[in-house]
């Protein structure tokens, strides 16, 4: 009886073992087999019953919760930054930076489809799936990780817009296109890897059908990886340029608390790589999906939320005037004509002083400039 144990302890904890059978049955039996009241299937739940696997689990519905949450913060961080170049009176200012924003929270539509499938199969174990769901389920994360490459690269290009919009030093915007073109042309080689990594392509979620996939795990942490240094470089950018500006200390912890942040996107990513092992070869799909996926949505939407805040830091100081220093500007910090941002009045401010004055009118955002020379 000891040795019965000591034996199938061994058979539970064996993973080779486990490798094996799913290759027997990938190789021998059909999808609908290893789903379907058949042997396969059978043996599959006898097994798991006897390791003790838990049956009845299901991370559908955290997942669906977390999805929700993360989106709708996004969602309100986008409007409000909306509703910031609203408030300022520069509607048709709105620009690409915003509207790329925009279109990262849209494109989060399949993520959603996700959700709702996910009560059909995606979050339960691999056992416990139906005839049919699993194909389903491979089906949606095939697409999702294209959309997911996508999304993942317009919180940075709105960034980087952003920058060039903001600072005027010719050297520091011709870093900032290159590293636009870096992303672009990054994301667009890495997508279509995605969509073409397995020939013929319906082999991705349809095991049936014999063909020949890349590396899955390889790619997973090339997207990662290649997403991490992209952060790290757009953090650093700005930051020679930020260093020569003499700004007061409330300034100086505002700019700082935005760069924290922004390195949150980097730690969220740090994170999902570890999610990664074994995401290629996954014997439980279904179920060990939803961690590297649900990883992917933090890192996303964070990065949304992080690319609104600069914009959003107007309303803050329109609501907040007395705790923000940037809503009561210095004598010697004149500002720049309208639309301008902040750091760019940094920069005139300083070799300009008496351009205009910075004053809020009844409307709260509204701003009333002096020419040079009229003492305003």
């Amino acid at each position: 009886m000891p040795g019965l144990l000591v034996s199938m302890s061994s058979f539970c904890a064996s993973r080779l073992l486990a490798q094996s059978t799913s290759a027997c049955l990938n190789a021998n039996c059909t999808m609908h087999d290893g789903l379907g009241k058949f042997p396969p299937s059978v043996a599959i739940k006898v097994s798991a019953s006897l390791c003790r696997k838990p049956l009845g689990q299901s991370r559908s519905d955290l997942f669906l919760a977390t999805t929700i949450v993360v989106y709708s913060v996004a969602v309100i961080f986008v409007a409000l930054r909306f509703i910031t170049k609203a408030m300022k009176g520069t509607k048709g200012r709105v620009d690409w930076s915003d509207w790329l924003l925009f279109f990262a929270v849209f494109c989060a539509i399949p993520n959603f489809y996700f959700c709702v499938k996910g009560k059909n199969g995606f979050g339960k174990h691999f056992w416990e799936l139906q005839d049919g769901q699993l194909k389903e389920i491979l089906k949606m994360i095939y697409v999702a990780e294209v959309v997911y490459i996508i999304q993942l690269a317009i919180p940075k290009l709105s960034i980087l817009v952003f920058y060039i919009q903001s600072i005027p030093n010719e050297g520091f915007r011709l870093a900032v296109f290159i590293t636009m073109c870096l992303v672009v042309i990054s994301t667009t080689i890495i997508s279509t890897l995605a969509v073409v990594g397995c020939h013929p392509i319906p082999s991705f979620w349809d095991r049936d059908i014999k063909g020949h996939c890349l590396d899955i795990n390889g790619v997973a942490y090339g997207i990662g990886g290649l997403s991490i240094v992209q952060d790290l470089v757009i953090i650093a950018l700005p930051i020679p340029i930020l260093k020569n500006m003499r700004l007061p200390w409330r300034e100086k912890a505002m700019v700082l608390f935005m760069f924290a942040v922004g390195s949150s996107s980097v730690v969220i990513s740090i994170l999902r790589l570890q999610s990664i092992a074994g995401f290629g070869d996954s014997l439980d799909p279904s179920w060990d999906y939803t961690v590297i996926t649900t990883w992917s949505i933090f890192e996303v939407y964070i990065a949304i939320i992080t690319a609104s805040l600069p914009t959003i830091r107007h309303l803050l100081v329109y609501l907040f005037p007395r705790s923000c220093a940037m809503a009561r500007p210095n004598r010697e910090a004149r500002s720049a004509p309208t639309g301008v941002s902040w750091f760019r009045r940094r920069q005139v401010a300083t070799k300009a002083p008496q351009i205009s004055t910075l004053k809020f009118s009844t409307n709260g955002f509204g701003r009333e400039y002096g020419r040079p020379g009229n003492g305003v």
